[in-house]
């Protein structure tokens, strides 16, 4: 099996036998057994307590976490949402307006009787 790896450095790009490369290496470039990377947030502040760059965040099964390191707060929100109906407006109607629809006019002459 061979593949590509698009990154230079010890396989500089080039097509390489799946059996010769580190084990570890493939894992960490496939996404799988990776460690979660916890990083703080510049400037944020807590909801619950009010402190400013204690809250740290990371991603975990397309759910994004946030936890404080002050008071222990916590919060949940997933990335991936839900199919929103579009509003009802005057565009994607379907239903013709009846406003829209042709009315024949009859011009009288006033001279005419």
């Amino acid at each position: 099996m061979l593949m590509v790896f698009p990154r230079a450095g010890r396989h500089n790009g080039r097509p390489v036998r799946l059996k010769n490369i580190n084990r570890s290496f493939y894992r960490s470039f496939t996404g799988k057994n990776m460690t979660i990377v916890k990083r703080f947030i510049a400037g944020a502040v807590c909801p619950r307590c009010g402190e400013m760059d204690k809250l740290k965040a990371w991603t975990e099964d397309d759910i994004q976490h946030r936890e404080c390191v002050a008071c222990g707060f916590t919060d949940e929100m997933s990335l991936t949402a839900p199919p929103v109906e579009e509003p009802a407006t005057r565009v994607n109607q379907s239903q013709p307006d009846p406003k829209d629809e042709i009315q024949v006019v009859n011009l009288m002459d006033p001279k005419a009787k």
